[in-house]
């Protein structure tokens, strides 16, 4: 090779290292390329990555794969390896492009890794939260919604509560999970009931349920209070009914029917007013969502315990080892002890207890503005209290400013004015759908393309779709700047 360089001059085999690395790139540059091209895939790599055979090298094939690998080991692909169903690291338009071949759509998540959490919504419109690789094995609800069970099992079960199935229905022999079925009360109301409102949720006749002004559910909770072993009672206090009342601990708990708490029933400020009402008589006000009851019901009666101090283990934090969860072990630990679930992070930093994962704290940047940093979970083990553990993990995290928010339907935020986060702000409150005994995001509700093409606003079209929406009760947004 002829140059003008002064160092490949005097170079022992004529090339310095600068003009020696540039031919190395090409040539392996080229020896990829030429290879790939062979069965319709691109180099998106800059040639000056390729300083050894260890490189890491972007390439796309036809129908839009992105994946990774090395040069010596693209140089034994005979094609695309994501096309081939072939284990093989990719990046984040690959990982999205996967997760529309199972047959997601793709709502949030960055990948790193196989484990990375990715929020996708199914083609039904379940939204759901999982490590990437996992939505392979399809959507959790659709799943559940397709298991048959035997109609008379569930005939059997109404008929020692002494309600009967319509005398004209045609039962199929066997139900999926949200088939429903006509049912007539005791008292001659005619409904319909599906295995998941019978079993899961415990619902029964709407009309009854009305006429007596309690529900199921509300005696449920109003019951479990009492085992407890304090004075529970409903009780209006000024303005308001509460569900349950404990005057010794100055808290009260509401108990909200999906229907009887949405739009056709409550105004949009209905729960934040209630609130607000609570808080100004010195009440600590606890707002469930009838779903979160039938479906989370040891995480709501974690919760409860915890606000009234009762039936809980207290852990100190100064007992407790600072450790890194390993991904699958935070999102197991959140999905059984938040009453979110699991949430896309970055960054998470737990306590440990006698090896025991007891609290944790999850980071992620801001889904709108990527430099603000957030606590989007913090929470412990049920039933438990780690004393000390909030403020142990802060100073586990040297990260500032962070920004988090208080839920008006279980806390006014005291705990985080305790800890020096600033009061920044109020936000109004927010809705999601309600139908049935179902609720879902509105993230989840947004319109599709045939729905743009309408004209018609997503509220329009949900209501035509027959849903509801229910407001909560807004929330408190707190930075700690130091």
């Amino acid at each position: 090779m002829t140059t003008d360089c002064p160092k490949c001059r005097v170079a022992k085999k004529g090339l310095c290292m600068d003009h020696y690395l540039d031919q190395f790139r090409k040539l392996h540059y080229g020896n990829v390329a030429g290879h790939v091209a062979a069965f319709g895939m691109t180099v998106l790599s800059d040639p000056s990555v390729f300083d050894n055979r260890l490189a890491d090298i972007e390439l796309q094939c036809s129908i839009g794969h992105k994946p990774l690998g090395r040069v010596k080991t693209i140089l034994t692909w005979d094609g695309c390896p994501i096309c081939q169903g072939k284990a093989v690291r990719f990046n984040q338009d690959s990982a999205e492009i996967r997760l529309a071949e199972w047959g997601w759509e793709f709502v949030s998540g960055v990948y790193a890794n196989k484990d990375s959490v990715f929020v996708a919504k199914c083609q039904n419109g379940h939204t759901v939260t999982k490590q990437h690789r996992s939505f392979r094995e399809g959507c959790p609800h659709c799943t559940l919604n397709d298991r048959t069970g035997k109609s008379s099992e569930l005939i059997m079960d109404m008929l020692m509560e002494k309600f009967t199935v319509q005398d004209d229905a045609v039962i199929p022999e066997l139900l999926k999970y949200e088939e429903k079925i006509p049912v007539v009360c005791p008292s001659g109301h005619p409904f319909e009931a599906s295995r998941r409102s019978w079993v899961k949720d415990k619902t029964r006749c709407p009309q009854c349920a009305l006429a007596r002004n309690t529900s199921v559910g509300e005696a449920e909770v109003l019951e479990f209070v009492k085992s407890l072993g304090v004075f529970a009672e409903p009780k209006r206090i000024g303005i308001y009914n509460f569900d349950v009342y404990v005057p010794d601990r100055k808290i009260a708990i509401e108990f909200n029917g999906l229907f009887h708490h949405s739009s056709a029933r409550r105004s949009k400020d209905y729960h934040k007013d209630k609130f607000e009402y609570a808080t100004g008589q010195g009440l600590q006000l606890l707002q469930f969502w009838e779903d979160e009851w039938h479906g989370s019901k040891e995480i709501v009666k974690s919760m409860i315990m915890t606000k009234l101090g009762l039936g809980i283990t207290r852990i100190y934090a100064r007992d407790c080892e600072v450790k890194t969860p390993r991904a699958e072990t935070a999102l197991d630990f959140l999905n059984k002890s938040h009453l979110l679930g699991a949430a896309n992070y970055s960054g998470a930093v737990g306590l440990y207890h006698q090896g025991e994962l007891v609290m944790l704290i999850t980071l992620a940047a801001h889904h709108r503005n990527a430099e603000e940093i957030v606590i989007s979970r913090v929470c412990s083990k049920l039933n438990t209290i780690v004393v000390g553990g909030f403020s142990r993990l802060l100073s586990q995290v040297p990260l500032r400013p962070l920004s988090t928010w208080s839920d008006n339907r279980f806390s006014g935020g005291k705990v985080y004015e305790s800890l020096g986060f600033i009061h920044d702000s109020d936000l109004a409150p927010d809705y999601e759908y309600v139908k049935g005994s179902q609720r879902f995001s509105k993230q989840s509700m947004r319109k599709n393309l045939e729905e743009k093409i309408s004209g018609k606003t997503e509220s329009v079209l949900r209501t035509e779709q027959g849903y509801l929406k229910i407001f909560d009760a807004g929330k408190k947004k707190w930075i700690l700047n130091a």
